[in-house]
């Protein structure tokens, strides 16, 4: 009588015991699973959303708007964080300076200020106040938000206007 009692005592502690623990690890395998598609997904939207200056750099130069040896400019005099300024001839009567510039903290009182005016006007006053600007420049921002183009072309020729419009189009699409 001892024997049949240990024998179902054990039988019924080994189903609780191997039954508890297959349950534990189906669900630790399905919360695993969850949890990598859940951190996939996060990367995709973190790779996405985390665009650095030298990925908007190697755009702007892929769709053909830069080129050449950029000029560091002094980028904190408007907020941002890193600024390029690079200076190209299309045509014997025109140059084309574009300046490229990231924002790291959209939110301070002179990022914001810029961006918002930049985003709504096309251009921001800071700018368009100092002597070397031209009515011809104009201020594109990105689609994330971190990244502006200044784009000064001194021709109002029909190239020249569909070619820097063309580029502020492309900066509003970097990183949808």
């Amino acid at each position: 009588m001892k024997k049949i009692l240990y024998f179902t005592m054990l039988i019924v502690v080994s189903a609780l015991i191997f039954g508890g623990c297959s349950q534990t690890t189906e669900d630790t395998l399905s919360d695993t699973a969850v949890s990598s598609d859940s951190t996939e997904n996060s990367k995709d939207t973190a790779a996405d959303n985390e665009k650095t200056f030298d990925d908007f750099v190697a755009y702007m130069t892929e769709g053909g708007f830069i080129k050449g040896s950029p000029v560091e400019m002094t980028a904190n005099t408007i907020g941002a964080s890193k600024g390029s300024r690079y200076s190209m001839g299309t045509n014997t009567t025109s140059k084309v300076y574009v300046e490229l510039y990231e924002y790291e903290d959209t939110e301070s009182d002179v990022a914001s200020k810029i961006l918002n005016e930049a985003k709504t006007s096309g251009t921001f006053t800071f700018y368009t106040s100092m002597e070397s600007a031209t009515q011809n420049t104009v201020a594109a921002v990105s689609d994330n938000g971190k990244f502006l183009m200044l784009y000064t072309d001194s021709s109002t020729s029909g190239t020249n206007v569909d070619t820097k419009n063309k580029a502020v189009e492309a900066v509003k699409n970097f990183g949808k």
